[in-house]
């Protein structure tokens, strides 16, 4: 079953609602309806508090699709593509398909959502002060400025500066733009939201345990969530620095010893030992220039049985399957390439004389994979002093 429901698309865009935004309307509507409303219009009757409530929420979401869109219009502008919106519990998301490409373009996409939730705000007051100077039904005054409190109030909370709120990659850009390291941008960005995050969900307990107030659920969650997406923020980021200033150069098994393509699955397997099974190794027929590539721990899945019979022949990559890379060539576009295919064999060629100098499989990536700690403290190990050599003895 999906977690959300497709709604349509705006200007091409896929808007889908989470399952979790029934909850939040479910409460906002019985909140609006049952507390705030009967405060400005004790005459009215249920029925047409729950019908005006029904409508504010509905605005209210209007909004929130109105801040996402502005986010993806500008992205759209500046080259990004956006792959959908999602409505859900704590309001809405952008699913941008790429990394932003420059501090400019960050601050734009960023702003856009506050900017249009702040006219929307203005534009509420507005009609709520002249609806009510016209002398219109108490219900749609009262509905109308609470539109414009909530639109003006999540103005203000999204341009704090912490990530993942719009004001933190408003911070993250104009750090970038300081710095010239949007990773070093989002992890700052990140730290921040980090800080709010655990500053919300503690005053979100202190409400419930200390002052009583059964409300406090609500910044307790959304601490919690500011919480998890600025780990998020900040783990990717590191990540992705690692990755870009990672080159092949670095990673390389440097020329491990060619195979001849008789050799079975096992005793390639027993050659390579325990340490060279990730390796990529070279499989050669008559000459030395290879036909193939094979990495020992990838057949590992053959039956035993098969394993003694099967010549590596039969289970290579051929040359035109593997990627050949410059020594330059960043971690960050080896993987872009790969994609999700962790089976995948680059060969790194020095660009001068053209010579293959060595093999680079997922396995000597994921050392950059690993997460830093919750601060986005560095755990990568240090390549300069790893040792690339293959336990292979030459068959």
């Amino acid at each position: 079953m999906r977690s959300s429901l497709r709604l349509g698309r705006v200007i091409g865009i896929p808007i889908e609602v989470h399952w979790s935004i029934l909850a939040i309307v479910a409460l906002f509507t019985v909140n609006l309806a049952v507390q705030a409303l009967p405060l400005y219009v004790p005459d009215a009757d249920l029925r047409s508090r729950l019908v005006a409530a029904t409508v504010g929420i509905g605005l209210f979401f209007a909004s929130i699709l109105a801040h996402e869109l502005g986010h993806a219009l500008v992205a759209l502008n500046q080259g990004v593509g956006v792959s959908g919106i999602t409505l859900w519990l704590l309001g809405g998301m952008a699913q941008l398909d790429r990394i932003v490409p420059t501090a400019r373009a960050e601050l734009r996409i960023a702003a856009a959502g506050p900017a249009v939730s702040g006219v929307l705000g203005l534009f509420f007051l507005c009609s709520t002060v002249i609806a009510n100077e016209v002398g219109a039904l108490r219900l749609i005054v009262a509905v109308g400025a609470w539109l414009a409190t909530v639109n003006l109030a999540l103005t203000l909370f999204n341009l704090l500066p912490a990530a993942p709120l719009d004001g933190g990659r408003i911070l993250s850009a104009v750090l970038w733009k300081r710095m010239d390291d949007a990773e070093k941008a989002r992890v700052i960005s990140g730290r921040c939201g980090l800080i709010l995050g655990a500053a919300l969900a503690l005053y979100g307990v202190f409400q419930i345990l200390i002052q009583g107030v059964i409300g406090g659920w609500m910044p307790a969650v959304v601490g919690l969530f500011v919480l998890g997406a600025a780990r998020t923020e900040i783990r990717l980021a590191v990540v992705r620095r690692r990755l870009r200033s990672t080159t092949a150069a670095q990673v390389l098994i440097p020329h491990p010893p060619a195979v001849p393509d008789s050799v079975s699955v096992r005793q390639l397997g027993q050659w390579a030992g325990a340490g060279g099974l990730q390796t990529a190794y070279p499989v050669v027929r008559w000459d030395p220039a290879p036909i193939g590539y094979v990495v020992p721990g990838a057949l590992a899945t053959l039956p035993p049985a098969q394993q003694s019979w099967t010549k590596l022949s039969q289970v290579m990559r051929s040359v035109d399957q593997v990627d050949r890379i410059g020594l330059n060539e960043s971690a960050d576009d080896i993987l872009a390439r790969w994609g999700t295919d962790r089976g995948r064999i680059a060969v790194v060629y020095d660009r001068d004389p053209g010579l293959a100098v060595g093999t680079v499989t997922f396995t000597q990536l994921q050392s950059l994979l690993v997460w830093p700690d919750l601060w986005g403290r560095d755990r990568k190990p240090d390549l300069s002093r790893q040792v690339h050599s293959s336990p292979i003895r030459q068959p």
